[in-house]
């Protein structure tokens, strides 16, 4: 049986940096902070509440275009 997954994600725009990965931008407080916002829609949304919780980031970059990290934490 293939599990339901509910993504949050967060979707940040960028200009060209040569030395950076986005993925150092989820620190400790960012991710206490998406947790919690999960955890209330959790809350309100009962049908979700047997779901996967997955946290991703979309980084936009305006000369690389899209790009998806799936399941950080």
């Amino acid at each position: 049986m293939k599990e339901e997954v509910l993504y949050f994600s967060e979707v940040k725009f960028w200009k060209e940096f040569e030395f950076f990965d986005p993925r150092f931008t989820f620190n400790l407080a960012k991710q206490t902070k998406m947790r919690k916002a999960a955890k209330g829609f959790l809350a309100e949304n009962l049908s979700f509440q047997n779901h996967f919780v997955s946290f991703c980031l979309v980084s936009v970059n305006e000369k690389k275009g899209c790009k998806y990290y799936l399941d950080l934490f």
